[in-house]
């Protein structure tokens, strides 16, 4: 995996990554994406995510910054992480998987999540999602867990499920996750919680 344009400290302004895999069979094939606002490494690991044979590649794509100033006027920075998730196809080679949702990056927050706003005041506002992979009878399935607190709605919990069935998500199920669920970072083998 080789990086462009990144400064002396390891940060990835705008630049990109290309990744080179060699298949089983002694192809070597490449794919280049984007990374933006990205600090220290950028490969994050390799996991089987979907329910195809082998697994997917997992790197670094953008990083968001999210300030909450506690009642001191002190900042406390936390950050959301988005990923590029890389798949092979035999007939396309390398290409980047996108969400079950459809989209191309897939975000999530550590399991500290972020916050935004003055601490204390009403309109302060705490987030935090991940990524769950799971086999339930066989069938591989995945969740995006969501929790928002803050404003009018007050606290605010999703869980998104999808299956794996011919060769594509189907999203299973929606609803809220039990009072004791964990929601932020990475919960598949292969890759880190953050």
């Amino acid at each position: 995996m080789g990086v462009v344009n990144h400064d002396r400290d390891g940060y990835i302004r705008n630049g990109r990554v290309t990744v080179r895999v060699e298949t089983d069979h002694g192809l070597v094939v490449r794919q280049r994406v984007g990374v933006k606002h990205w600090r220290g490494a950028v490969w994050c690991g390799a996991a089987r995510l979907d329910g195809s044979r082998g697994v997917e590649l997992v790197v670094g794509a953008d990083r968001n910054k999210y300030v909450q100033y506690d009642i001191h006027g002190d900042p406390r920075r936390s950050f959301a992480k988005g990923f590029h998730v890389l798949t092979f196809k035999r007939a396309s080679g390398l290409s980047t998987a996108r969400t079950p949702a459809g989209t191309k990056v897939w975000w999530l927050t550590s399991p500290h999540g972020v916050r935004t706003g003055h601490a204390g005041d009403t309109d302060s506002f705490y987030h935090e999602w991940g990524w769950w992979r799971s086999k339930v009878n066989g069938q591989v399935r995945i969740q995006k867990r969501k929790i928002s607190t803050g404003g009018a709605a007050g606290v605010v919990t999703r869980k998104t499920v999808w299956a794996w069935r011919h060769g594509g998500w189907h999203q299973a199920s929606t609803g809220s996750p039990g009072p004791d669920s964990k929601y932020g970072g990475w919960h598949a083998r292969g890759l880190p919680v953050w």
